[in-house]
Parts: C-alpha cells; sequence; structure tokens
C-alpha cells in the first residue's frame, strides 16, 4: 500500500494557523473572564454591599435610637416636668443631645398620659396625634400593648400627600408599673431615602405585612404602598413585567423587616450582548483574515521547495534540462543554483559517456 505523502504546504498552514488563532480565542476567553468579573462585582457583589449596608445601618440606627428612648423614658418622671424649671431643661438638653447626633432625626415628643405634649423639638403637633386623642393607633397603639420596652412604628404624615414614611420610636414613662407618659423620636423618612439612593442600585424595606413603608423606586410597589408580589421572595435574578432583576435580600429584627437591593440589569445585559456581537464579529474577521493569510504565505514560502520537487521529479524521470529559478536570497537559492550545477555535470557527464562509449565501439569494429 503506497503511504500517503503529507505536503509541507499544508503542514506550515496547519501550524500557522493553530499558531494564530490561538492567542486570538485566549483574548476572547480573557475577554470572557473580564466581562463575568464585571457582572459579579458591578451587579452581584454591588447590591449584596448595599443590602448588608443598609440592613446594618437601619438596625443600628433603630437599636440606638430604642437604647436611648429606653434609658431616658426610665428616668423621666414626668410630674416633675410640671414643677421643676432646672428639671425640664436638663431633659431638654438630654433629648437634643441624641437629636444632633444625627441630621435623620424630624423632632422628639414627649407626652404626658392624656397625650399632651409636655416637650417638644416642634412647635407643631406631632401627625401621630393629628387625627384623635380619643383613640390609640400608631405608636401610641404600639406603646400601650408593651410599655415595658421600647417600640417603633413607620408612619405617614397625614398633613402630606407625601408616600415617604417617618420612623417613629416610642416608649412608655412608667410610674408605679402605670403609664404616666409617652417619649417619641421621630426618624426622618425622607432623609432616609436621600441617603439610600443610587442611580444603580434601589432599596426597598418591606414590614412584616408586606408594606413597603421605604422605597427609593416606588415603581416597584403598588398603588396601596405593598411590595410587588414578584419581590416578596426574590433573592437572585428575577423577571418582573418581562424586566430582569438581579435582587438581594437581607432579613433584619428577627424577620419583622425585610431589606431589598434591587439592581436593574436589562440595560446592562443589553450592554453586554452588545459587546458579544461585536468580539464575536471581531472574531470571525481576524479568523478569516489569519486563514486566508496564512494560506497565501504557505503557498509563497513553498512555491520554491515546490519548484525542487518538480525538478527533482523530472530528473528522475530523465529530463536533465529542467533547471530552476530561485531568486530568494536564502538557503533554497543555493540549493537551486547547486541543483542547476549538478544537472549541468550530469548533462556533461553523461554526454562524456556517450562520447566514450561509442569511441569504443568504433575501436572494437575497426580491431575486428
Amino acid at each position: 500500500m503506497e503511504k500517503k505523502v503529507s505536503h509541507l504546504r499544508d503542514e506550515l498552514r496547519r501550524t500557522f494557523t493553530i499558531y494564530a488563532l490561538v492567542p486570538i480565542f485566549l483574548l476572547a476567553l480573557l475577554t470572557a473572564a473580564f466581562a463575568a468579573a464585571y457582572w459579579h462585582t458591578n451587579v452581584v457583589g454591588r447590591s449584596q454591599q448595599r443590602a448588608e449596608e443598609v440592613s446594618v445601618f437601619l438596625e443600628s440606627l433603630l437599636a440606638a435610637t430604642m437604647k436611648e428612648t429606653d434609658q431616658l423614658a426610665a428616668d423621666c418622671q414626668v410630674a416633675r416636668l410640671q414643677t421643676d424649671t432646672g428639671y425640664r431643661v436638663k431633659m431638654y438638653q438630654q433629648m437634643y443631645a441624641y437629636m444632633n447626633r444625627s441630621e435623620l432625626f424630624a423632632g422628639f415628643f414627649l407626652l404626658d398620659k392624656e397625650r399632651n405634649v409636655i416637650l417638644s423639638s416642634n412647635s407643631q403637633e406631632p401627625e401621630f396625634l393629628h387625627l384623635t386623642r380619643d383613640i390609640s393607633w400608631g405608636i401610641v397603639q404600639r406603646i400601650e400593648k408593651d410599655p415595658r420596652r421600647p417600640v417603633y412604628e413607620f408612619m405617614s404624615d397625614v398633613r402630606s400627600l407625601s408616600q415617604e414614611m417617618n420612623i417613629a420610636v416610642g416608649q412608655a414613662v412608667l410610674k408605679d408599673g402605670e403609664i404616666d407618659g409617652y417619649m417619641v423620636y421621630i426618624i426622618s423618612g425622607a432623609r432616609l431615602l436621600a441617603g439610600m439612593e443610587s442611580p444603580y442600585v434601589h432599596i426597598l424595606v418591606k414590614d412584616r405585612y408586606d408594606y413597603v413603608p421605604i422605597c427609593t423606586d416606588r415603581t416597584f410597589a403598588t398603588r396601596f404602598n405593598k411590595l410587588q408580589d414578584g419581590f416578596l421572595q426574590a433573592d437572585g435574578y428575577l423577571s418582573v413585567e418581562n424586566k430582569p432583576y438581579y435582587v438581594t435580600r437581607r432579613d433584619l429584627l428577627g424577620g419583622e423587616l425585610t431589606v431589598y437591593a434591587v439592581t436593574a440589569v436589562g440595560q446592562l445585559i443589553g450592554q453586554l450582548l452588545y459587546a458579544v456581537c461585536i468580539l464575536l464579529g471581531v472574531l470571525m474577521v481576524l479568523t478569516i483574515t489569519v486563514a486566508i493569510r496564512v494560506k497565501t504565505q504557505a503557498a509563497e514560502k513553498t512555491k520554491t521547495i515546490d519548484q525542487l520537487v518538480e525538478a527533482f521529479a523530472a530528473a528522475r524521470a530523465g529530463d536533465l534540462s529542467h533547471h530552476v529559478e530561485i531568486r530568494t536570497n536564502n538557503e533554497f537559492q543555493l540549493i537551486g543554483d547547486a541543483y542547476n550545477v549538478m544537472l549541468d555535470s550530469l548533462r556533461q557527464l553523461m554526454i562524456k559517456n556517450q562520447e566514450q562509449a561509442r569511441e569504443t565501439i568504433i575501436s572494437e569494429i575497426k580491431q575486428l
């Protein structure tokens, strides 16, 4: 069986193609790795970081305010405030001192057991007393249900149309085990939202009833101020109304509140797909260009070898007139010149041998 002969041109073409395309595909893999790292950093990582930051901040803010309210309520003597001006000034200073530690507080109120304002940082009546004094609701109701520990309540300002909700932190002032007054700090929802707003990650805070008292984008809430159903158990990628999002959720205060960090990834996915299409197009153009150039260069570089192969084949067939013309100024030109010299030498030797053979035959004939 005749052994199949491989051509140097084909081997060169395969070798050049492999070594030319390998860097291209390595570059594509590096680009894909960079895109994955970019996605993880700017979508997953940023969302998780914001959820963690907001959760820690809210939990520490509420815990610190509850602790301060509890201490002030324990030290407060409502009856003494009515008669002792120095004690009244001291309580004012203590309540203002804590409120001034942060710009998030909108005010504080100290009420007697009939819910009349005794001390206040605002001249206006607090919104949690705006409707009526005949019923308990909101923060007052929660205080009366559990008077021995501080509580919090989200509340809207009933005097405005704002959807932003403040946080009321309150504690009952007790005397002989009975409620003698109410101490309440108000945390501004507007200032909270201002600190949470971001062009990349939206923050939603849901209570145990699925209401959204804190929300940097109201499109995620229903018109009844409840969280959209699609986000309730979300933690990861999801699609709501054909819009893709990445959501990170964190529970705090024993599950009473849930923080959602929501990143809209539709535009980013579009940008990545656009970049992938460009990359694929560039890879395709580079691959076709490399293949054509490698084929052309391999054919050009092996052209001299083809000439030598044809010349050797002709010589093996007995044709000694097939000279090669190689002008490459490299080793192949030396081989071609040596081949031509060899052909000339062989031809002259054959002519000389023919003449000697002829003379020998003539000499033998003459002897005969």
